[in-house]
């Protein structure tokens, strides 16, 4: 049973430990005691278990050697602090505070909230740096922090809550389901006959234009850095043509041809998508260096090009369409061609590969047969169909890229 006891533990184990004590001021808090943070391999982290949290444990009890339960606990409830983020994002709320500071109660006027809610909400907030506070009661004045106020605030060209609000409105419900779908292999997403709808996530993403626009800033705010990293990165001086697949707005083409002007760029998406992509490259005054092509790339025959690129394509699908993408794209390669995949790439000893392993189980979640793997995976298979060898180079993690070569005539 839970015991409401203030519990302040002198061992911090597993690396973390406190970094400094700040009075808390939450709207109904009465306490004096400290609120605790932690620093977990040099990142400063807000305490969801501080000494006045409701779910604290007595540990008073325990032999002195015990590792602390608090980052334990911590992580048990983690989804309450990311569903307090995702719901700001939702709201729109650092786009609306952008325009200036206001209180809680003009905020949950201007969001159409529950009034009493709202200061605890902001004050969550608050706690995990996400807004700051000018003065207490219901006269302190809210505003965004740092982070809110670079990357998710909209309209912005550092915009980056696409993403966010695709993990609010899609996959925080079905990782609820989590646990089925490691049980039975089923993916929890619009496909699923709970989800009543859309018969696969596809149609239910295009379904409307809104829908699509969602999901394409959402994968360009997670992949964007990369591709800009590659178009830097890669040697690019032979490189005459470039093929992108799936390539949605566009962005890795634009950043290739604005890198390295010699090179002719196509990108290849669905028909919607492809209007969309024109829109993007038009406005980066681009049109000139790159085509854009409409169709599948499952029926589409791959134009011959120097470099084809794939960004968070592979881990979409099971290990025999992997295969079949990696062979059309071996026989579109020009002679001395590379294919270059970007994702989350496990690492090969399948340890600490914290982003890449909890990517590869969301495709488990939210696409049938997807997973994410090593580059030693993407080695055999490459080899497999014909490429003399492959490497892997750093990126922005936790993007990176599985280079394969073709050898040349």
């Amino acid at each position: 049973m839970l015991n409401l006891a203030i519990v302040q533990p002198t061992v911090v184990g597993n690396g973390w430990q406190p970094y400094c004590t700040v009075p808390f001021k939450g709207s109904n808090c009465h306490t004096s005691q400290p609120h605790l943070n932690y620093r977990h391999s040099g990142v400063n982290c807000p305490a969801l278990f501080s000494s006045h949290s409701i779910f604290s444990f007595n540990t008073m009890t325990a032999p002195p050697d015990a590792p602390d339960l608090r980052p334990l606990l911590d992580l048990g409830v983690a989804f309450s602090a990311s569903r307090v983020l995702l719901t700001a994002v939702e709201l729109d709320l650092f786009t609306l505070l952008s325009r200036g500071p206001l209180t809680a109660s003009e905020i949950a006027t201007a969001l159409k909230l529950h009034q009493p809610a709202v200061p605890d909400f902001a004050d969550a907030l608050l706690s995990l740096n996400m807004l700051t506070r000018e003065g207490d009661g219901p006269e302190a004045r809210y505003s965004n922090g740092p982070l809110p106020a670079y990357y998710l605030v909209k309209g912005t060209p550092t915009y980056k809550g696409g993403f966010f609000e695709m993990c609010a409105i899609r996959l925080y419900q079905y990782w609820g389901h989590f646990t089925e779908a490691l049980q039975t292999g089923r993916c929890q997403n619009e496909s699923h006959p709970r989800n009543a709808g859309a018969k696969d996530v596809w149609s239910s993403i295009f379904g409307t234009d809104e829908k699509l626009e969602e999901f394409m800033q959402a994968m360009g705010a997670l992949t964007n850095d990369a591709q800009r990293e590659l178009a830097k990165k890669m040697d690019w001086g032979t490189v005459s043509s470039h093929l992108d697949l799936g390539g949605a707005l566009g962005l890795l083409s634009c950043e290739v041809v604005s890198a390295n002007p010699h090179v002719k760029s196509t990108t290849l998406d669905l028909e919607r998508v492809s209007k969309l992509a024109r829109k993007n490259i038009a406005r980066r005054g681009l049109t000139d260096k790159i085509s854009i092509a409409s169709g599948s790339f499952w029926d589409w025959p791959f134009t011959k090009a120097d470099v084809i690129t794939m960004g968070l394509i592979l881990h979409d699908y099971d290990l025999e369409k992997k295969m079949v993408l990696l062979r059309k794209a071996y026989d579109a390669l020009n002679p001395g061609g590379r294919l270059v995949a970007i994702d989350h790439l496990i690492e090969d000893d399948r340890r600490g590969s914290v982003p890449a392993l909890l990517m590869s189980l969301n495709m488990l979640v939210d696409q049938e047969g997807g997973f994410d793997f090593t580059s030693r995976d993407f080695d055999g298979w490459v080899k497999e169909v014909g490429f003399d060898h492959s490497e892997k180079i750093e990126l922005v993690p936790p993007l990176n890229a599985v280079i394969a070569y073709k050898k040349g005539s």
